[in-house]
């Protein structure tokens, strides 16, 4: 099949694809176009559209097509944008687009065209060739269309560094008061990942929990060996972290702080159980077993804690809760009896970053 300099050089910047506006310009006829599709030259795509021989179609090229078909005011949207955006969801049809232009209206097979009424963010971000609407537009779009589907957008997209969950609390605060479709959703899912979770909650959380299961000896943001940590037994060097996936991965070097305070503390003789918030809220006695398994293990010190291995540290309120008068914390040592870990302790003039949720 003889194909003009035109028509090869769209395909090479389109996926191998071609439409059938781009083909009558370079010369040839709308018949021949059929014809090709028919006797298997082209591979068909999409009503309009075709792959030249030797493309592998991917689902991908469906929305390339739906894209060359509706022109250069549609944007890739709702669960086909998450797709595209790296969210761990089946690809499927129909292909959703969104139309910049409000009087838009097309029916295609195989595409969805919508108009919503939210006209925010609706500049496009290229992605592979493709304009693909905004992150948090996404977001919103999925919440409202299949709600299923947040959780895993939410998760590529803050782990991949495409968004952070102030703008998306930014974003929600800002619809919120329009009522606009899918900020529940996404509200639930922010929650549900740990992303928003305040101390007074996670305390009242764990308070609750530990009161119907008969658990004590615990103490609530404590600073021990110089790090400020969730919950911690003294009487058993045990420390309990319950992990918010959002506030972890939001950024690198709270990660990386996270870890060196775990080897710190183990290194002390403290044991660092984790939990996530999602674990806790939906499996609590789960949660309650498991500690309770582990506090067995740590048989408690051979004698009281002393005033010498506790004592009154000021600590700075986090910048997060929007400052305030000074907090006072109880610092837990390691055991007078452990002359290793009393050697550690003495290091401990870290500065721990601020907690701001369930850390």
């Amino acid at each position: 099949m003889n194909l003009s300099p035109a028509v090869l050089s769209f395909a090479r910047q389109h996926r191998g694809l071609v439409d059938l506006p781009t083909w009558t310009a370079a010369g040839h006829s709308r018949s021949s176009f059929q014809r090709s599709v028919q006797s298997g030259q082209l591979q068909p795509v999409m009503r309009g559209v075709a792959a030249l021989p030797g493309t592998v179609l991917r689902p991908v090229h469906e929305v390339a097509a739906a894209v060359l078909l509706l022109g250069p005011d549609v944007l890739v949207s709702h669960r086909t944008s998450a797709w595209r955006w790296g969210a761990e969801i089946e690809p499927r049809p129909p292909v959703e687009l969104i139309s910049a232009r409000a009087d838009r209206r097309t029916r295609l097979p195989g595409i969805v065209l919508h108009h919503p009424d939210d006209r925010l963010s609706l500049r496009p971000r290229a992605r592979g060739g493709l304009p693909l609407t905004a992150p948090v537009r996404t977001l919103l779009d999925v919440g409202a269309s299949d709600p299923g589907a947040v959780v895993p957008t939410l998760e590529a997209l803050v782990r991949n560094g495409l968004t952070t969950v102030p703008a998306i609390l930014a974003a929600l605060e800002r619809r919120r008061r329009r009522g606009r479709p899918g900020t529940r959703s996404l509200e639930r899912a922010i929650e549900e990942l740990g992303g928003v979770v305040t101390d007074s909650e996670l305390e009242n959380v764990m308070r609750r929990l530990f009161r119907r299961t008969r658990i004590d000896g615990w103490t609530f943001h404590e600073l021990v060996d110089g790090y400020e940590v969730d919950f911690c037994f003294p009487g058993h060097r045990v420390v309990v972290e319950v992990d918010g996936w959002l506030f972890h991965a939001a950024r690198r070097d709270r990660w990386e702080y996270y870890l060196e305070r775990d080897a710190h503390l183990q290194a002390s003789g403290w044991l660092i159980a984790h939990y996530s918030w999602r674990m806790l809220i939906r499996r609590p006695d789960r949660c309650a077993d498991l500690l309770r398994a582990t506090l067995r293990q740590r048989p408690a010190f051979s004698r009281k804690i002393r005033p010498t291995d506790v004592s009154n540290v000021p600590r700075e309120r986090d910048q997060d809760s929007g400052g305030g008068p000074r907090e006072t914390r109880r610092r837990v040592g390691t055991p007078a009896s452990s002359a290793a870990a009393r050697s550690t302790s003495a290091t401990s003039d870290q500065s721990p970053l601020p907690s701001g949720s369930a850390s």
